[in-house]
């Protein structure tokens, strides 16, 4: 195990995807949890995408809104082809983890709770394993270990989004979402002194 974990305030990183995938590699360690290297980099991956706001909400005819679960499983359950059905679930399962890893306190004003949540994507990633399309196959493994150790992962996601003494993701999320949209230099600043390297512009940094 890692000493001194809750004390670091810097993680050296060259990239927003790094940052995580070594906050979440840090704490596995400091929980004593076995994590395949593909998981942990998969993890990483959500908690990269939806650092871009609009990757996470969901624009409807009301405006843009907070995504909801079971809406999201209703279009899966509705598809009309497998990749479609596949990506709904994916949706599912990676924005519960989020929601519930790095937002779980939210849930105390809402009318669903986190285990509600958990639920949802423990389901998703155990469906997505258990599918044997080509649009799965090489992640197979990865939504198998998400669904079979969901509680786990969640669990190291809490520990390194509650850690005091330090910036969490969830703050870095938030700086990292303004400084796509902002350009902003300050901001910027800000986000190198985490630890996270940002060049000057925004334009090609995601695709």
């Amino acid at each position: 195990m890692l000493s001194g974990f809750e004390n670091r305030n810097v993680i050296l990183s060259g990239d927003i995807h790094s940052f995580f995938k070594s906050s979440i590699h840090d704490a596995a360690n400091n929980q004593g949890v076995e994590t395949a290297p593909q998981t942990i980099d998969y993890v990483a991956s959500v908690l990269a995408k939806f650092s871009r706001s609009e990757r996470l909400y969901e624009r409807t005819a009301e405006g843009v809104q907070s995504p909801v679960l079971a809406c999201i499983y209703s279009k899966a359950v509705e598809a009309q082809s497998a990749d479609e059905r596949c990506a709904f679930m994916k949706r599912l399962g990676d924005v519960a983890l989020f929601m519930s890893g790095m937002f779980a306190d939210s849930f105390n004003r809402r009318l669903v709770d986190v285990d509600y949540c958990m639920s949802m994507g423990e389901g998703a990633y155990g469906w997505l394993s258990d599918w044997r399309g080509a649009s799965v196959r090489d992640n197979r493994p990865v939504f198998a270990e998400l669904a079979e150790n969901f509680a786990r992962i969640v669990d190291i996601l809490n520990e390194i989004s509650e850690r005091s003494g330090a910036a969490g993701p969830s703050d870095v999320l938030k700086l990292y979402d303004r400084w796509l949209k902002t350009g902003s230099e300050r901001v910027a600043k800000q986000l190198r002194a985490l630890g996270v390297e940002v060049n000057g512009t925004t334009s090609n940094h995601w695709h």
